[in-house]
């Protein structure tokens, strides 16, 4: 099955095609996937004397910022929903799952604090899904919306003159697949790219204040 499942290009097609196919040939009518990602969440109850875990997924990113830390250190954080609602501190532990610390309960006035790897961390840029975003590339400006935010902080983006149709035939996913790029969000994407945050008003005028590290 591990075979077969590499062979798919996408995960539409894996669920399409590859899944069928494998049930036809083995006559094997479900099976299990293990999803190797560890951007879950460790839940234990009750919460006081626990007595079973259980594990879930955090169901998406929320955004993904960059932080300086107070020994000039440079950190790439991806925050996921749930993260952002837990009125409790999330934590990670050294293998890469996350659990709720509920010894620590942040108020609707601790929202941003509850956000930061360090009380002195000093934010240098947020993204979300769907923001405009200008980069260099090949000595190209371009002007790009994100829309996937991986958990190993890889921002996937389409030219922001691409429509995202829910409707589109295979010619379309194959142009779309042809224009669309990634970066990851670090201090070295920031200084070879160029890249920096657009914001556009109401009006239409587009703001663009430059590179964050300029030369």
């Amino acid at each position: 099955m591990l075979i077969e499942a590499n062979k798919a290009n996408s995960d539409k097609e894996f669920q399409e095609k590859i899944l069928p196919e494998f049930s036809k040939t083995t006559g094997i009518k479900s099976v299990r996937l293990y999803d190797n990602n560890k951007s879950v969440l460790e839940i234990s109850h009750p919460i006081k004397t626990q007595k079973f875990t259980k594990i879930i997924k955090t169901n998406g990113n929320h955004h993904i910022s960059l932080w300086k830390m107070p020994n000039s250190e440079y950190i790439t954080d991806v925050v996921s929903n749930f993260k952002v609602n837990c009125p409790y501190q999330v934590l990670t532990r050294e293998d890469g799952f996350q659990y709720i610390n509920y010894h620590k309960k942040f108020s609707q006035e601790q929202e941003l604090e509850k956000l930061k790897p360090h009380p002195a961390a000093k934010l240098i840029i947020r993204l979300f899904k769907d923001d405009l975003v200008r980069i260099e590339e090949d000595g190209k400006i371009k002007t790009v919306v994100v829309k996937i935010i991986g958990s190993t902080s890889q921002c996937v983006y389409f030219p922001h003159n691409i429509t995202q149709g829910k409707e589109e035939n295979n010619n379309q996913d194959e142009e779309k697949d042809k224009t669309k790029g990634s970066f990851y969000l670090n201090i070295k994407a920031l200084k070879s790219k160029k890249l920096r945050k657009l914001f556009v008003s109401p009006s239409g005028k587009v703001f663009d204040n430059g590179p964050i590290f300029k030369d």
